[in-house]
């Protein structure tokens, strides 16, 4: 008897499946995510300013002195070797650029997680994009296969119909350059599905396989005023220069603090011991000393040099700086949501009338074979029919695609092309948790545990 063997094809992979492979598996997203953890040791950098170092030093060696007559003083060469430690314990009291750069280290942790979302909404942009696009010219591929194919077969009927005196040679002619034509088209779609899943290849890192159809289940604005607002306030790029414009006034007062005074609490011990060898070679007796201090350190900077005042200066420069582009990322992203509304908008309304014009010259052409076969047209009339069918099919196919396309293009503009807004199936990225074990790891090499 014979076994059986079943075979299971796999489902063709749907957008969620693509977005959310891109999501776990590109690299730009990754090195995103190693970025925030690299930014979380800011904190304890800043930190630094607040907290004690405690220091040793140790000294040992030899010195020699040799001393010449000098009235009834007799001539002596000294020899002595010294050891000495000690321990220094400086604590801050007041350090001007201590708060401010304590708020740009937090300052930084939410722009490394700004940089994150921009680069995520630009890999699932990306991804969408290229499912969509190869979608689109495979349908395309599909269409140009089918017209060609009809295209050969009808040579094939009027070669036929030559030899038979009922087509005249030119009629072969124009049906064989049709074909050729096709033909042309045909090849420039393969090119286009390989360019389109080369990009989904760089986007999702998986070869591109069988592809569902997108279904569009997001929420989307109704107007275009709407879209705009939010993308004003929601807009990743807006959201990364509002942290800049923090970060650069955070940096200004850090600046500001270099001209302030800064007051130390030191804490100092030190033991040593001495031995002193004369002339003779004989020793004098161990000398030994203590020494312990507590000192309330002072510096002010009366003229710290043209360095630090010029910093301050170009620090609030920054700031204007960051407040104009912000504007002008506001004004770019209302552009971005506008334009991608209207394609929105206008595929939807392609959609319809593509739809009315495939059904239009469905009915031409059937009408135009049955007046061929009554001898009442000419055979070009039905390659103009067949070639104004599969332009309308193509649209048809373009304007769906480009509705796709605009949708994910509205998400992006509006900041709502994260996974999290996606509501994608797959563990999301939380630095909360490494933020937490960072913030106040001071000491230890190690790379913090959980880390991707």
């Amino acid at each position: 008897m014979l076994g059986s063997t079943n075979l299971v094809l796999a489902a063709p992979r749907d957008i969620v499946a693509t977005l959310s492979t891109a999501y776990t598996s590109n690299p730009e997203i990754l090195t995103a995510q190693r970025n925030i953890y690299a930014t979380h040791e800011e904190i304890p950098i800043a930190l630094q300013r607040f907290m004690p170092r405690l220091n040793a030093a140790a000294e040992a060696g030899s010195s020699y002195l040799s001393a010449q007559r000098y009235r009834d003083v007799a001539p002596q060469d000294l020899r002595q070797r010294i050891r000495t430690m000690g321990l220094t314990l400086s604590q801050p009291i007041y350090d001007g650029q201590a708060i401010p750069g304590y708020r740009a280290a937090n300052a930084l942790v939410l722009r490394a997680r700004a940089q994150l979302l921009q680069a995520e909404e630009a890999v699932l942009q990306d991804a969408a994009i290229s499912h969509i696009n190869i979608l689109r010219d495979r349908e395309i591929l599909r269409l140009r296969d089918a017209y060609l194919v009809l295209l050969r077969n009808l040579a094939a009927v009027t070669e036929r119909l030559v030899e038979s005196g009922d087509r005249t040679v030119g009629d072969l002619a124009q049906v064989r350059a049709q074909e050729a034509r096709a033909l042309s088209a045909q090849l420039q779609a393969r090119r286009d599905i390989a360019l389109a899943e080369a990009a989904y290849l760089r986007a999702v890192t998986i070869p591109a396989g069988e592809l569902a159809p997108p279904v569009l289940r997001y929420q989307l604005p109704t107007t275009i005023d709407i879209a705009v607002a939010t993308a004003r306030t929601d807009n990743s790029r807006v959201l990364l220069l509002r942290v800049d414009e923090t970060l650069a006034r955070e940096r200004a007062a850090q600046s500001a603090g270099l001209l302030q005074p800064r007051v130390d609490l030191v804490v100092s011990g030190q033991s040593g011991r001495g031995v002193d060898y004369y002339r003779a070679g004989l020793p004098s007796p161990s000398s030994y000393g203590e020494r312990g201090a507590v000192m309330l350190q002072l510096t002010v900077p009366l003229y710290p040099g043209p360095g630090d005042f010029a910093r301050l200066r170009q620090d609030r420069e920054q700031v204007l700086a960051r407040i104009a582009e912000q504007g002008n990322a506001g004004n770019r992203a209302a552009e971005d949501a506008s334009v991608a509304m209207t394609r929105l908008i206008t595929a939807r309304q392609l959609i319809d009338v593509a739809g009315r014009a495939v059904q239009a010259q469905n009915l031409s052409v059937q009408v135009i074979m049955r007046e061929i076969e009554a001898r009442r047209r000419q055979l070009q009339d039905q390659l103009y029919a067949e070639q104004f069918l599969l332009d309308a099919r193509v649209e048809q196919v373009a304007a769906r695609a480009e509705e796709a396309s605009a949708a994910f293009s509205l998400l992006n503009a509006m900041g709502a092309l994260s996974a999290k807004s996606l509501d994608l199936p797959v563990p999301l990225f939380d630095p909360e948790q490494d933020l937490r074990a960072t913030r106040w790891r001071v000491i230890g090499l190690s790379r913090a545990p959980g880390r991707r």
